[in-house]
């Protein structure tokens, strides 16, 4: 069913399992929803985005999520989208050798925008977790190379966050091992080829001899010599853990033990690569408090530059670095009412961890009960001018703040939605959101927005 009219009113085109709604090709009202596709599966499972990320160009929007398949359970799903109207130029799926549940939990293109690289857990042969990290031609979608890593069938094991710089792809995780004959994940971070999918190096990190810990983030210094990966461990004190890697040979450069908080859900490397910030839930040990742990290390030594705990929310879930190196923004949630949560951002300078403004955003339209709302992913745009941030709410909602004083400048909701992943256009002009729409109860579709940013 292919149906369009004059600008304005509502386009609709249904194809091989995508749904388009409302795109234009013409710039629309600032925070004007431009375009929206839903994609529905051929098995009606529940299919979902995760991750988003834009070409160098402005040209096209690449989405993985999964969705589940046809005589397999949950795939790989990686789609790539006409930045200016939405329509799909290509999609492609991944199943694992077990046929079981697939899951990416990211995706990121290479500089010159020719590669789009997707990694994340998918069941071996004999249903235990592995690492499966995927290349495709960013052009036609075209399979480039598939690379696996489970070093023991015994153990899970699973990538959380992919970055590439020039002619390296890195993957970070979680990997099981034995430790004093208990399971226990260590973190592992692996650099590939990124035109061959060659393994050229993989470090192992144990946390002590009875404890394990995980990776959740992952970020590559501006000049592409230093991997840094950050995430927690089970137990206090010092359970936040960031880790400096040489991005040539895989060396640790350093580690750092935190007791400044227990779980990190973010990295951002400063522009200069002079800092990195680390976000997630902080820890006043000799009070018990406990809310957004933000964290500056210097990126050469690990050493503290500052760290801030923000008392009032709960824990922070997303961070991004202004490209002019002035702010360091956070969001997450904190609570309100009673069992209720509102999305909660806030920017502190770069340079000293000083608060610059705090925002909450209260749904227009709020759930009976509840005017709840949750940030989970946050982007910049590159003129360092606003912050956009997406999330959860009883419709997704899209904020866009003006980056120098929290001004609210526009607020959308995607009515039974929720936004996982936000990403700017090169110009400035375009947020792209992408998360899942729900429907029938538990059944969702991957569903990815397209907002006039400015």
């Amino acid at each position: 069913m292919v149906a369009s009219t004059r600008r304005g009113a509502v386009v609709l085109a249904c194809f091989a399992g995508i749904v388009l709604i409302a795109p234009s090709t013409a710039l629309g009202a600032v925070g004007d929803q431009l375009w929206a596709t839903r994609y529905t599966g051929a098995a009606g499972g529940n299919d979902s985005g995760t991750s988003v990320a834009v070409s160098p160009d402005g040209s096209k929007v690449f989405v993985t999520g999964f969705s589940k398949g046809s005589g397999t359970k949950n795939d790989y799903l990686t789609i790539a989208y006409n930045a200016t109207t939405g329509a799909r130029i290509w999609g492609k799926r991944y199943d694992g050798p077990a046929h079981l549940n697939d899951y990416p939990h990211g995706i990121a293109l290479s500089a010159s925008g020719l590669t789009v690289y997707v990694t994340g857990e998918s069941p071996g042969s004999n249903g235990g977790l592995q690492w499966a990290t995927v290349a495709y031609s960013a052009a036609t979608g075209a399979l480039r190379w598939v690379q696996r890593y489970a070093p023991t069938a015994k153990f899970n094991h699973y990538p959380t966050a992919i970055a590439v710089k020039g002619s390296r792809v890195f993957v970070t995780g979680a990997s099981g091992a034995t430790t004093n004959g208990a399971g226990a994940y260590d973190i592992v971070t692996i650099a590939y080829s990124a035109s061959t999918g060659t393994r050229l190096w993989a470090n192992r990190y144990k946390h002590t001899a009875n404890e394990g810990v995980v990776a959740n983030a992952l970020a590559v210094s501006p000049d592409g010599a230093t991997v840094f990966a950050t995430g927690n461990a089970a137990f206090f004190p010092d359970a936040l853990t960031t880790i400096a890697y040489d991005a040539a040979t895989g060396a640790r450069k350093w580690v750092r033990r935190d007791a400044a908080g227990d779980y990190a859900h973010a990295i951002a490397v400063a522009p200069d690569g002079s800092r990195v910030y680390v976000a997630g839930r902080g820890i006043d040990d000799s009070t018990a408090s406990v809310g957004y742990g933000t964290v500056a290390y210097s990126a050469s030594t690990g050493s503290t530059v500052w760290s801030k705990l923000d008392q009032g929310a709960d824990e922070a879930q997303a961070l991004a670095v202004s490209p002019d190196g002035a702010k360091v923004f956070v969001t997450g949630d904190r609570a309100f009412g009673d069992f209720c949560t509102l999305a909660h951002t806030v920017a502190y300078a770069a340079t000293d961890g000083t608060e610059q403004w705090a925002k909450d955003y209260t749904p227009q339209q709020p759930p009976t009960g509840c005017a709840g709302s949750r940030g989970s992913a946050i982007a910049v745009s590159p003129d360092s001018g606003q912050v956009f941030i997406t999330g959860w709410e009883s419709a997704s909602a899209t904020i866009a703040y003006g980056a120098s004083d929290g001004t609210q400048q526009w607020a959308k909701s995607y009515k039974n939605s929720g936004g996982n992943a936000i990403v700017v256009s090169p110009d400035n002009q375009r947020a792209f959101v992408t998360g899942a729409w729900w429907f029938s109860g538990q059944h969702g579709d991957m569903v990815t927005l397209a907002y006039q940013a400015r």
